[in-house]
């Protein structure tokens, strides 16, 4: 590779789409070993710092993203992603306070249904359910095919007694994303024929 900034950048690009290209294709281990050269090569980019975190993620390595994601919030101290990144982080470890105050966080940067579902499922783990079924609430009013929302939505009704309501949000979650049939069905024959 020459000097030229022009190079550098198509170089750095191409590098970079392959790496979303063996994402897709499942190969993770082949593209966290792209972004971390090119964390190296261009250690100012955000984007490849909290790009390379959720990779790590998929490699069941949330003590490197950890890492991935500070680097990125170094750089942008109020990157969504890479605050997110820390949310998912602390799930993956089950540290359900920890990722609810990043969920929360992302949430005053930006507004989404799945940041709100996100923060659910956090609600959810910790036996908060009133607050979770507030949240899966939002998600839906935002976006009402979210099937996870659904899902999540299911659960928090459920264990607050409500197993009328949770069943209504399973038939919910198949019409919306026919693919939540399988863990919908599941829950619904728990709620329906408990042993």
């Amino acid at each position: 590779m020459n000097n030229d900034p022009r190079d550098v950048n198509v170089e750095f690009r191409k590098q970079f789409v392959f790496s979303e290209e063996l994402q897709k294709q499942g190969r993770f281990a082949e593209a966290s070993d792209i972004l971390v050269q090119l964390a190296i090569d261009f250690p100012a980019d955000a984007v490849v710092h909290w790009r390379l975190g959720y990779v790590q993620l998929e490699l069941d390595s949330p003590e490197s993203a950890h890492a991935s994601f500070d680097q990125a919030l170094r750089i942008d101290s109020s990157c969504k992603q890479a605050i997110g990144g820390k949310g998912q982080a602390f799930a993956a470890e089950c540290q359900w306070a920890a990722a609810e105050l990043w969920y929360r966080r992302r949430l005053e940067l930006a507004d989404s249904p799945w940041y709100h579902d996100y923060l659910a499922q956090a609600l959810i783990k910790m036996q908060r359910y009133a607050e979770a079924e507030a949240e899966c609430q939002r998600a839906l009013s935002a976006s009402p095919d979210l099937g996870e929302a659904y899902l999540k939505l299911a659960y928090a009704r459920y264990f607050q007694g409500n197993k009328g309501g949770a069943v209504v949000a399973l038939y919910n979650a198949i019409r919306v994303e026919p693919e939540c049939a399988d863990v919908a069905n599941e829950f619904r024959q728990r709620i329906t024929n408990p042993s």
